[in-house]
């Protein structure tokens, strides 16, 4: 029987986006056609919110944090081949997440380079569970989010079992704090979690 770990956490992100009608600068707020970069591959957002791949930048990790917001619109206008609409402003943000692994499947296929997710992996972004491919790019729309904004453990682990047919029992570790799950629910930023 496959083993899985689950861990919450919250990611700083680099946007590109429109103001919302509201002028909530939320996730859950997001209007369609705003990109984000979730190191180190470019998304972009339908108007369900689901993310779609958009390409992979060349920054490299350790330079990633320097890079002028200009090379950053620069490269994303490249990958598009096109121009991002002047409505577009670049925004940093916190993405609270839950990524779910197979360890022994995650070190076959890793390689050494640095990404958000591991390869071969569920990841739950608000209101999307994803699963990501062998170059750890979110891939695949498993299911929604269908859970209120404060879950009991039974209830999540019942929807995981429902979409991807891991049941609880396979699941070793699950780290989901009430923030986490209310701000993946919600799809509001959360403090951080001392990590960069």
């Amino acid at each position: 029987m496959t083993h899985y770990y689950a861990y919450t956490d919250d990611l700083n992100l680099l946007t590109f986006t429109a103001q919302s009608p509201t002028g909530s600068r939320l996730w859950r707020d997001a209007p369609e056609g705003s990109y984000l970069l979730l190191y180190p591959h470019w998304y972009r957002t339908d108007a369900r919110r689901a993310l779609s791949f958009v390409g992979k930048t060349q920054a490299s990790a350790c330079r990633a944090s320097i890079v002028p917001v200009t090379t950053w619109r620069e490269e994303l206008e490249t990958l598009i081949d096109g121009e991002l609409s002047p409505a577009l402003r670049s925004y940093e943000a916190r993405l609270p997440v839950v990524i779910l692994f197979d360890p022994v499947l995650v070190s076959e296929v890793a390689k050494s380079a640095t990404s958000c997710f591991p390869p071969c992996s569920y990841v739950l972004i608000d209101p999307f569970l994803y699963r990501t491919d062998r170059q750890a790019r979110l891939r695949q729309v498993v299911g929604a989010w269908t859970l209120g904004p404060h879950p009991t453990p039974q209830e999540f682990s019942a929807l995981l079992e429902r979409l991807t047919g891991i049941k609880p029992e396979q699941i070793s570790s699950v780290v989901l704090s009430p923030s986490h799950v209310g701000a993946i629910a919600k799809g509001m930023p959360q403090k951080s979690s001392g990590r960069p």
